[in-house]
């Protein structure tokens, strides 16, 4: 069944429900529309618990190991900035070094 005739199945099963006015066509008629439209799908667990989180990762570093990452960020930034520029790129110790001068 396409979900064109979906559409339709579902509309013309919504206005016999609030046309009719028996119990048991009721239940019957609300059974179909029910297998007629799409199931709700549930949110994994994974998605739940990540909503759950808040805060950063960097707020469990210590102090040293949160300017060991700002460092290697920032060196990573030195070498795609000298790349896009067109700049000769430095190599990995001179970026750490030049990253590691500025958050002296």
């Amino acid at each position: 069944m396409g979900n064109n005739n979906r559409r339709e199945v579902a509309k013309r099963l919504t206005q016999e429900i609030g046309v009719t006015t028996d119990p048991k066509t009721l239940i019957e008629l609300s059974k179909q529309l029910a297998k007629v439209l799409p199931k709700r799908r549930r949110v994994s667990e994974q998605k739940q618990q990540k909503s759950l989180r808040t805060g950063s990762m960097l707020d469990n570093l210590s102090e040293e190991e949160r300017l060991t990452h700002n460092i290697v960020i920032r060196a990573e930034e030195i070498i795609r900035e000298a790349k896009r520029q067109g700049l000769p790129v430095p190599t990995t110790r001179q970026a750490v070094e030049q990253a590691s001068s500025e958050f002296e």
